[in-house]
Protein backbone atom coordinates (compact mmCIF):
# COMPACT_ATOMS: atom_id res chain seq x y z
CA UNK A 1 0.00 0.00 0.00
CA UNK A 2 2.86 2.24 0.66
CA UNK A 3 4.06 1.59 -2.43
CA UNK A 4 1.09 2.84 -4.24
CA UNK A 5 0.88 5.70 -2.06
CA UNK A 6 4.36 6.88 -3.31
CA UNK A 7 3.90 6.29 -6.65
CA UNK A 8 0.28 8.44 -6.28
CA UNK A 9 2.29 11.09 -5.20
CA UNK A 10 0.04 10.91 -1.78
CA UNK A 11 1.91 13.01 0.91
CA UNK A 12 -0.87 12.22 3.33
CA UNK A 13 -2.83 9.46 4.11
CA UNK A 14 -5.61 9.13 5.97
CA UNK A 15 -6.73 5.88 7.64
CA UNK A 16 -9.81 5.04 9.70
CA UNK A 17 -9.38 4.40 13.04
CA UNK A 18 -10.93 0.85 13.98
CA UNK A 19 -10.32 0.90 17.78
CA UNK A 20 -13.62 2.02 18.47
CA UNK A 21 -15.38 -1.10 16.91
CA UNK A 22 -13.61 -2.75 20.28
CA UNK A 23 -16.34 -1.04 22.58
CA UNK A 24 -19.05 -2.43 20.96
CA UNK A 25 -20.68 -6.09 22.04
CA UNK A 26 -21.28 -8.45 19.67
CA UNK A 27 -20.61 -11.44 21.49
CA UNK A 28 -18.60 -13.95 23.32
CA UNK A 29 -16.66 -15.46 20.38
CA UNK A 30 -16.57 -12.13 17.99
CA UNK A 31 -15.36 -10.05 21.06
CA UNK A 32 -12.53 -12.65 21.62
CA UNK A 33 -11.55 -12.35 18.11
CA UNK A 34 -12.11 -8.47 17.94
CA UNK A 35 -9.52 -8.47 21.26
CA UNK A 36 -7.07 -11.06 19.87
CA UNK A 37 -7.14 -8.55 16.56
CA UNK A 38 -3.37 -6.86 17.08
CA UNK A 39 -4.56 -3.03 16.34
CA UNK A 40 -2.02 -0.98 17.50
CA UNK A 41 0.54 -3.05 15.90
CA UNK A 42 -0.68 -2.70 13.06
CA UNK A 43 -1.33 0.52 12.85
CA UNK A 44 2.32 1.30 14.07
CA UNK A 45 3.86 -0.64 11.04
CA UNK A 46 1.25 1.24 8.60
CA UNK A 47 2.44 4.24 10.40
CA UNK A 48 6.91 3.42 10.42
CA UNK A 49 6.89 2.43 6.56
CA UNK A 50 4.67 5.59 5.51
CA UNK A 51 7.08 7.90 7.66
CA UNK A 52 10.45 6.18 5.95
CA UNK A 53 8.49 6.93 2.78
CA UNK A 54 8.18 10.63 3.42
CA UNK A 55 3.94 9.95 3.82
CA UNK A 56 1.99 11.13 6.99
CA UNK A 57 -0.34 8.85 8.46
CA UNK A 58 -3.86 10.35 10.42
CA UNK A 59 -6.40 8.60 11.87
CA UNK A 60 -9.63 9.54 11.17
CA UNK A 61 -12.88 8.54 12.65
CA UNK A 62 -14.80 6.40 10.19
CA UNK A 63 -18.51 7.14 10.96
CA UNK A 64 -19.97 8.76 7.50
CA UNK A 65 -16.94 7.51 5.18
CA UNK A 66 -18.97 5.05 2.70
CA UNK A 67 -21.65 7.52 2.56
CA UNK A 68 -19.12 10.52 1.61
CA UNK A 69 -17.66 11.49 -1.50
CA UNK A 70 -13.51 11.80 -1.40
CA UNK A 71 -13.58 14.16 -3.77
CA UNK A 72 -15.74 17.11 -2.72
CA UNK A 73 -16.77 15.60 0.70
CA UNK A 74 -20.39 16.08 0.13
CA UNK A 75 -23.12 13.31 1.71
CA UNK A 76 -24.06 10.94 -1.36
CA UNK A 77 -27.39 9.76 -1.09
CA UNK A 78 -28.32 5.79 -0.03
CA UNK A 79 -29.65 4.16 -3.63
CA UNK A 80 -33.34 3.80 -3.86
CA UNK A 81 -34.78 0.58 -2.46
CA UNK A 82 -32.43 0.17 0.30
CA UNK A 83 -33.71 0.16 3.93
Amino acid sequence: MITWAQQQGVGVLHVGDPRGVLEIAAGRRHNLRLRQWQIGRLLQVLTDKATLAGITVRLVDERGTSSTCPTCHRRVPKPRGRP
